[in-house]
């Protein structure tokens, strides 16, 4: 797989950072997307690669990093849609819309755009592979409900996608990791460690998103939880007679 080319969104932050390195010692390509513009080239210059400084969360700023992509290297192999916060709110008193639906574009819409942005280019190259980052929250309930209720749309919408993308050879997965630690877990990591939680590092992530990529697979959820092998988490499936039979 040398040459081939990887963007990584959130790239400046800890399992992006992690992803970039460890593809690029495989000898990728590799471009950072990140709004923090510091962190960000600091990345890229560490990788030999290309930084762009937009927001992924936005349908102008997908388009934008995939443009620049395209203009270095003139294809994308691998985009890995890394963007996430958590909720910052919760049903109940208290409750603050504006932080559920900041959320929910950050965790959703940036999974989105980012696979609309980067279709056409990878379907015109002969194929492609989304990788997204998901979490543990988006297959099983959480006590953070609403950041679990984003991460299971991700899932979702990988596994959904799945069937239509690989039409035009795109594969598409989720990466699943539980507690990691980076700095979104700062304020928690102390209770999470004195409650026996495990984390998980970033370069154990990144790991996983490599495992992940090289099998070939498609429509699957990457559990990364601490203590674990890394697998795709096992679904069971509803069939609905007759589905796949209706037109799209």
């Amino acid at each position: 797989m040398t040459g081939q080319v990887l963007v990584v969104t959130a790239g400046a932050g800890g399992i992006g950072s992690a992803v970039a390195h460890r593809f690029r010692s495989r000898g990728w390509h590799v471009v950072i997307v990140d709004r923090d513009a510091g962190r960000g080239r600091a990345v890229a210059g560490g990788c030999d690669g290309l930084f762009v400084h937009t927001d992924a969360t936005t349908m102008a700023g997908c388009q934008e990093y995939v443009e620049a992509t395209l203009a270095r290297h003139g294809t994308l192999d691998l985009l890995h849609l890394n963007v996430g916060v958590l909720a910052g709110t919760a049903v109940g008193d208290g409750f603050d819309p504006q932080a559920y639906q900041s959320m929910m574009r950050t965790n959703v819409d940036s999974v989105v755009f980012g696979v609309q942005a980067a279709y056409a280019p990878m379907r015109a190259h002969g194929g492609g592979a989304v990788l997204v980052t998901a979490s543990t929250t988006g297959v099983r309930p959480s006590p953070d409900a609403l950041y679990s209720a984003s991460k299971h749309a991700v899932v979702g919408l990988a596994r959904s996608l799945a069937g239509p993308l690989g039409q035009v050879n795109i594969r598409i997965n989720a990466l699943c990791p539980g507690a990691v630690d980076t700095p979104m877990l700062a304020d928690r990591r102390d209770a999470l460690v004195r409650a026996g939680v495990g984390l998980v590092t970033p370069e154990e992530v990144a790991a996983a998103a490599e495992q992940a990529h090289a099998t070939g697979r498609t429509g699957e959820a990457w559990i990364v939880n601490a203590g674990h092998p890394v697998a795709p988490h096992p679904f069971t499936e509803v069939v609905i007679a007759g589905e796949e039979r209706i037109s799209r």
